[in-house]
Parts: C-alpha cells; structure tokens; sequence
C-alpha cells in the first residue's frame, strides 16, 4: 500500500507540474492529491514501523535504483507534505493571478518542483541519515549553558554523528566536517 501511496503521490505531483500557468485548480488538486497521498504513505510507515523499500531490476547510472522510506524519513516526508497541503490550501486566496499577475504562475510552479525534489530526495537517500551538531549552541550549549533547557548540547541528548565547531562555524569548516564525515577526506594535513 505504501508503494502505491508514493506512486500516486509523484504521478499527481509530476502532473501538477503541468498545470500551473493555464489551470491553477488543476494545479491545487494535484498538488493535494499528491500532499494527501505522501502524507498517508509516511503516516502508514511510521505506524507499522516497518521501512518500505524499492529496488530496480535495471541500472541507473551504472547503479541499481534503490528507494527506501524508513522512520526518520517517513517523518520529514509527513512533514513536507503537510507543508506542501497547507501552501496549495491557501493558495487559493493568496497566491492568485489577480494578485501575483507576473510571478503566481511560475511560483506553483517552482513550489511543486520543489516539493517533488524534497520527496525524492527522503526516498533517494538510502536510508543513510546522519546527525549534525553546529555551532557552540549545539555542541556544548553556547553561552545557554547552565540552562536546564539546553541540557549541554545535543550530544547529552542523542548520539551525534558529527560536531561542527564555531560560533557561526565557518563555511569551509563545515565542508571539511561533512567530507570527513563521508569519508572524502584523509587526515587532517599535517602543519609541521
């Protein structure tokens, strides 16, 4: 049921991708339709616990396509598609040619594109999630130490995967801890 869910949910999204310039009601039925379908496929995997998987008989780039909609995505899918529900429910009154004579078109559009990237993007990732902690606030807690909300940073909480230092943590910082992190890079360079 979970596949055909998610099948239905892209097929009206992909669709919706058509309608946004001559037919903005198309485009808002297909845009709910597909919301509504990713919400019920993510919602179906976070009761049932059990992680939906797809694996292509063909290649793909060289690879076999490998789909997988576990826990931590099933939830971020929900929410993108509630996100993407809401936006196409008040569309209606706030996004309208009338209002937006240049941009609303274009804009259901590239809100629909984006809503499928996001989509497939959860479904593409292969199960493969990591937990990322920058900046001083959420390493250790920043200057909220002490705070019993802030608890010492992340990592007293759950297991964290990386830590990016920084207060705000420089951008090829950042690179290099997520290289690191997937294994692109070696040791750090030796300075002597």
């Amino acid at each position: 049921m979970t596949g055909t869910l998610l099948v239905v949910a892209g097929a009206t999204m992909v669709l919706g991708l058509g309608c946004p310039v001559r037919a903005p009601g198309w485009w808002r039925g297909c845009l709910l339709v597909g919301a509504l379908a990713g919400l019920g496929a993510a919602v179906e995997v976070l009761v049932s616990g059990v992680a939906w998987e797809w694996r292509s008989t063909f290649l793909l780039g060289g690879e076999r396509a490998h789909l997988r909609l576990d826990g931590v995505s099933a939830l971020f899918l929900a929410l993108v598609c509630v996100l993407g529900g809401t936006a196409g429910a008040y569309s209606k009154e706030y996004w309208t040619d009338a209002a937006h004579p240049r941009s609303a078109a274009r804009g259901r559009a590239w809100w629909t594109a984006l809503l499928v990237c996001m989509g497939m993007l959860l479904l593409c990732s292969n199960g493969l999630h990591f937990l990322i902690a920058v900046g001083a606030c959420a390493i250790a807690g920043g200057p909220f130490v002490g705070n019993p909300q802030v608890r010492h940073g992340a990592g007293s909480l759950v297991p964290v995967d990386l830590f990016i230092p920084g207060c705000p943590p420089h951008p090829l910082t950042i690179l290099d801890g997520l290289l690191r992190l997937l294994d692109r890079l070696g040791e750090p360079w030796d300075t002597r």
